[in-house]
């Protein structure tokens, strides 16, 4: 109820139902990639019945015909309010699973793909000025209409969580880095000492890309105590997610202190970076309708980097990791383009080595939590 109006409107409530169907899409899209089979429930499941367990084809052909009917319902990026999910953003979600479609089912849809990310660009084509300002404490200006097609909000006073983006911000920072606490807007005790860089990252980057936001300082690039929290042998420190605001980015006038390291970064579960470089994997995979190389370099200008005349699948994978770092997409792509298991790609510690060893491919999903398999069952493997 709306005090001011009264009851909502009907349009509204099944604007609101459609967008509910693609959160729960999102959910089963996240089930499909990480554990493969699972229950399929929608509003027609009835209650106190275990729901069907369906396998990773048929989850996938079930969340693709419900995105396909329920697009249209759903209000395009330019009538959408801040914070629900658009037209563009259900795409979004749409073509990551078409990406995916070999991988989950045997059969690639590559030519799919490419047509929900064309769709895409036709209302939303424009990135970002400053990579950096995709990940500071106002990137919200850029959520929905703008290159972050489907953004998670997040506000230090209004949103507030100790995971999301202030994990991979206050999470990710050591307390006794001083020097640089301020330039990124945090008390000089803040700093959990988390998650570092692997040297494979750090070192993927070329000269004069403007995307690496990696603290050196007195870290080790080399991981040589995986279990190590200090500056000694546990990598260098990403600060790719801050607490300033873009008209003051790196905190000259020293106004922006967060003494509670909650941030106030929306997390881009989708943007406009990664839907020009899908684009190119789908040129590289033979779709030749779109221009895949022209996208590519979109990417390549904002980092301050030199075109290519040509594209490989090597070449947008390692794109893809110096662009969308510690935003939730390298397992999944590294499961496709597959390196992710065996031995032909390692990283430090993959394996349980240092030097990186290979597992098994099994290990391409994960295993069901063990309150779940006298439903499920177990994933094979485990």
């Amino acid at each position: 109820i709306n005090a001011a109006k009264g009851v909502i409107p009907d349009d509204e409530i099944a604007t609101m139902k459609a967008e509910a169907r693609v959160v729960r899409d999102l959910s089963y899209y996240h089930l499909i990639d990480l554990f493969g089979k699972g229950p399929w429930v929608t509003e027609s499941s009835p209650t106190n019945v275990t729901p069907p367990t369906l396998s990773r084809e048929e989850l996938y052909d079930s969340v693709v015909n419900d995105l396909v009917n329920v697009i249209p319902s759903i209000r395009p990026a330019s009538e959408q309010v801040y914070g629900r999910v658009s037209r563009e953003g259900a795409r979004a979600l749409l073509a990551k699973m078409y990406l995916n479609a070999e991988v989950y089912t045997g059969t690639p849809a590559w030519d799919k793909c490419a047509a929900q990310c064309t769709e895409i660009t036709k209302t939303i084509n424009n990135l970002a000025p400053d990579y950096r300002y995709l990940f500071c404490a106002t990137n919200d200006k850029y959520v929905g209409n703008g290159e972050i097609i489907w953004g998670i909000p997040q506000d230090e006073h209004s949103i507030q969580t100790f995971g999301g983006t202030t994990y991979l911000a206050v999470g990710a920072y050591n307390g006794s880095c001083k020097d640089i606490l301020k330039q990124l807007g945090v008390s000089d005790g803040s700093g959990w000492g988390g998650p570092r860089i692997r040297p494979e990252l750090s070192k993927a980057f070329e000269s004069g890309d403007k995307r690496r936001l990696i603290y050196e300082g007195s870290f080790q690039e080399d991981l040589t105590d995986i279990g190590a929290w200090t500056e000694d042998g546990c990598g260098y420190m990403c600060i790719k997610w801050v607490y300033t605001p873009e008209t003051d980015y790196t905190n000259e006038s020293g106004d922006y202190t967060n003494n509670t390291g909650l941030s106030s970064a929306d997390f881009p579960l989708f943007r406009l970076a990664d839907i020009y470089l899908m684009l190119s994997e789908c040129y590289a995979n033979g779709v030749a309708t779109v221009d895949g190389v022209k996208y590519f370099n979109l990417v390549r200008e904002r980092a301050g980097l030199d075109p290519v005349s040509t594209v490989t699948k090597d070449g947008i994978l390692k794109e893809r990791m110096c662009e969308l770092y510690w935003e939730g997409h390298r397992r999944s792509d590294l499961i496709r383009f597959g390196k992710y298991t065996g031995s032909d790609y390692n990283w430090q510690w993959k394996g349980g080595t240092q030097a990186g060893s290979g597992i098994e491919s099994y290990r391409n999903v994960y295993p069901i939590p063990y309150q779940f398999v006298p439903t499920l069952g177990q994933n094979t493997g485990y």
